[in-house]
């Protein structure tokens, strides 16, 4: 905890803020997205319900099945603005 970090966009390749490392968690990724995915940058702008089965379509689409599996070990990395 307590690692600085900044956060980069690939979309607009910059860098978009920066901040500290203030809780982590590491699990399956089918259990880290019921607890976590709501919260997660990319479900902001959308309804929190479901927001797990959004972002599992998000993983998959950019890392495939045979990466982003239920029962891949992912982190969740909760970072606070500077």
């Amino acid at each position: 905890m307590g690692t600085s970090v900044r956060l980069y966009a690939l979309d607009i390749e910059a860098f978009v803020g920066e901040g500290r490392v203030c809780e982590t968690h590491e699990g399956s990724l089918g259990p880290l997205l019921d607890q976590h995915a709501a919260m997660n940058h990319l479900m902001q702008n959308g309804p929190r319900e479901k927001a797990d089965t959004r972002l599992l379509a998000v993983l998959l689409a950019l890392y495939g099945r045979n990466y982003a599996r239920p029962t891949s070990v992912f982190s969740v990395v909760y970072v606070e603005s500077k």
